[in-house]
């Protein structure tokens, strides 16, 4: 059964379709079920986030508690970061909820510990690519406070690097010239073949005499 597009009629039974009545409320109730299959869907938000417009999404932000959330970002920045708060809220203070953060934000970003680049204790570095985002002193101001968000209190963070990649469109062209020199010399006759149709005719001639002589009465 396809509850976007219900028909009555078809649930009918057999002897209920031969009754007038019944095929004039179907009929007529068709339309409200499929309105009412339609504002069902309107009770499920969170399965729903990438159809929601930006004023629902910032709703669901408040709603969800939302470490990080800034309105000028994206949409779709917006709703990652919904959709993913019950898991961050789960791991935030590590490496990795820093890590998820930024990346869904920004763009691939990694943590490294101290102890991985021999730094000072309770120290640590990221590296973001925000190639997509761009470097604008707001950006920078707003990943520095996603960063202070997620982390957990008894780290420091020592450097962002940043890394920009350049895109752009690259044309390549070839051709090839390519030329064949042929020499053409005086054609001899080295042999020489006839070649003629020869019909030949036969017959057969077959001769042969019979005598009959009058029947004689008995």
């Amino acid at each position: 059964m396809d509850l976007n597009n219900i028909d009555l009629f078809a649930l009918q039974t057999t002897y209920m379709k031969k009754d007038s009545t019944t095929k004039a409320l179907c009929k007529a109730l068709n339309p409200y079920f499929i309105k009412l299959s339609q504002d069902v869907k309107l009770a499920l938000i969170y399965s729903r986030i990438d159809e929601l417009d930006v004023q629902a999404v910032d709703e669901l932000a408040w709603q969800m508690h939302v470490d990080f959330y800034d309105y000028t970002l994206s949409i779709e920045s917006k709703r990652r970061l919904v959709k993913s708060s019950l898991e961050w809220h789960k791991i935030k203070g590590t490496p990795e909820a820093v890590e998820k953060a930024s990346s869904s934000v920004f763009g691939n970003s990694k943590l490294e510990e101290w102890f991985e680049y021999e730094g000072e204790p309770f120290f640590f570095r990221m590296d973001v690519d925000i190639t997509e985002q761009g470097a604008s002193p707001e950006n920078l101001k707003k990943l520095d406070i996603l960063i202070n968000e997620y982390k957990n209190k008894r780290s420091w963070l020592e450097i962002i690097r940043i890394f920009l990649t350049a895109k752009g469109t690259m044309y390549f062209a070839s051709t090839i010239s390519s030329g064949e020199e042929i020499t053409v010399y005086p054609w001899l006759s080295t042999e020489t073949v006839s070649k003629g149709k020869l019909n030949i005719a036969t017959a057969n001639r077959f001769v042969e005499e019979t005598t009959i002589y009058p029947k004689r009465e008995v």
